[in-house]
């Protein structure tokens, strides 16, 4: 009993400590398909299959047989080396994946489903380029960086939850390369991340039932960008930097979230260009759009904004070819919070600003060195009153609207020549 004892755990030893360092998937002389379980290989008619305590740091070749074409991955030692693809393979995860450090890919190009699970990519010192091999990515992946991430290719969404998190490391968008589309009735999060130089073109969005979710990221842009199609969701902070427009022209919803902030920083414009003046949802009071000397410009459809939070900071700009109303004139729980803070000016330059705030607290100016300033040829109506406190509510050659018992309570100053008129 003793002597079987210690063959066992001779074996056991022999077994775990082996390792297999390139490895033919489908090729002839495995029967088209392999299987590893701690460290040893068996040949089965089956699918192919990674499994167990498996290393395989030296690399791995897809064959050409019927089953050459995809992997179940379900081991944990990871994969690094030369990954050699035959035409169109795919990984399909039933645990987490992790590339290792040195991997490349070569040959053709793959899909990797995640099943719920990660695709974890190597730390390394210099920015990891994402392999340009790897087309698509669904079934609920999580794509995981240690690292600095340069994307220079394609790569396509198809699944409702897959994730990119960036633990804090920037993803690099070098020139007008890296296009990353989010497939019809696919969804993707982004989150703590910093996206560096995007451009025009880099973010699809293929229809109306996709959707994009940004959490905890620094949007660094290059050049314009447009979200035609498509819904956007903010999580958390968000901060849109750069010296260029970025345009929301979609039909549905752009949400900012509870206890959530989209920021726009100086030199940024947000063309909010929908045909539907509603499509920029606020969750609840705690959702803000903040203006950090920044211009918000709108089309002839206009921009209703009810119920969140618009905070004012440096010289901050309206212009629109249409009407901005704020609150709906309704109900106190649907006025919008407007902050403009001590010694910011929030200048409307074109089109006409509706003002339908109910209670009189939902307008906030921080000392008297904070402007509302409307510019020449530019309308405000108060279908509400508005009490501007410390502040200052400043006319050019403008036109003021009111109704019965609507009024300004605090200072105004004209100048140029005021128009009155009757609000419709």
């Amino acid at each position: 009993m003793k002597r079987y004892i210690k063959i066992v755990l001779i074996s056991i030893l022999i077994m775990t400590n082996s390792d297999i360092h390139t490895t033919t998937i489908g090729a002839v002389g495995l029967n088209a398909a392999t299987q590893f379980q701690t460290g040893v290989q068996s040949l089965l008619n089956a699918t192919n299959i990674i499994q167990g305590f498996t290393s395989l740091p030296g690399g791995l070749t897809f064959g050409t047989g019927s089953t050459g074409g995809s992997v179940t991955y379900n081991a944990i030692g990871g994969i690094g080396g030369t990954i050699t693809l035959n035409g169109t393979n795919a990984f399909n995860l039933s645990t987490d994946l992790a590339l290792l450090s040195g991997v490349t890919f070569t040959g053709g190009s793959c899909t990797i489903a995640g099943n719920n699970h990660a695709l974890i990519l190597p730390n390394v010192s210099t920015p990891f380029t994402f392999p340009s091999a790897i087309t698509t990515l669904g079934s609920g992946l999580d794509l995981v960086l240690n690292s600095p991430l340069t994307l220079s290719s394609s790569l396509t969404f198809t699944a409702s939850n897959n994730v990119i998190n960036g633990n804090s490391h920037y993803i690099n968008f070098p020139g007008t390369a890296g296009i990353i589309t989010i497939a019809s009735g696919a969804g993707l999060t982004i989150k703590n991340a910093t996206l560096q130089g995007v451009s025009t073109g880099q973010f699809v969005l293929a229809s109306s039932t996709s959707s994009l979710t940004l959490q905890n990221v620094i949007w660094n842009q290059d050049s314009a960008v447009t979200i035609s199609t498509g819904s956007l969701n903010i999580l958390n902070d968000v901060l849109i930097t750069g010296s260029s427009t970025f345009t929301y022209s979609s039909t549905s919803a752009l949400t900012i979230n509870s206890y959530s902030t989209l920021m726009f920083e100086l030199g940024m414009t947000f063309n909010y260009a929908s045909s539907s003046a509603s499509e920029l949802v606020f969750t609840d009071p705690s959702a803000v759009l903040y203006l950090n000397g920044a211009n918000l410009i709108t089309g002839s459809a206009g921009l209703n904004l009810t119920i969140g939070t618009l905070e004012v900071n440096n010289n901050s700009t309206i212009a629109s070819s249409g009407t901005v109303t704020i609150g709906n004139n309704t109900s106190g729980a649907n006025d919008l919070q407007v902050n403009i803070f001590p010694s910011a000016t929030l200048s409307v330059t074109q089109g006409t600003l509706n003002y339908s705030n109910i209670n009189a607290s939902s307008f906030q100016m921080g000392n008297y060195a904070s402007i509302l300033s409307m510019g020449n040829g530019t309308t405000l109506n108060l279908l509400q009153s508005i009490n501007n406190g410390n502040g200052i509510i400043a006319f050019g050659n403008a036109t003021l609207g009111t109704i019965s018992g609507s009024n300004i309570s605090g200072s105004t100053d004209v100048f140029g020549t005021l128009s009155f008129a009757t609000a419709p």
